[in-house]
């Protein structure tokens, strides 16, 4: 297993296939991100229950939210589906 999977099975919600959390479980209370898209570097941003993200065009909140759905991806074992998608997007 490799390390970064490890990290996020130990400090990551269980997320059911559809990718809701139970909520009886923990929640990603704040997370770090390092050169993901525009994203060049985000040092513990903390996550509340409700989060506003407010920016000018361009300046990574749909990036922000997209890591998301990476992230989901990555844990649930979907990057092959995943990454296909995103290459079908690009060329259409």
């Amino acid at each position: 297993m490799n390390l970064f999977k490890q990290v996020l099975d130990e400090s990551v919600p269980p997320i059911n296939k559809i990718g809701y959390t139970n909520m009886s479980h923990r929640f990603i209370e704040s997370l770090s991100i390092n050169n993901y898209k525009s994203i060049k570097e985000l040092k513990k941003f903390e996550l509340r229950s409700v989060n506003i993200l407010i920016g000018a065009n361009g300046s990574g909140k749909s990036n922000f939210l997209s890591f998301f759905e990476f992230l989901r991806n990555f844990i649930n074992g979907n990057m092959n589906e995943y990454v296909a998608k995103k290459v079908v997007q690009m060329i259409f």
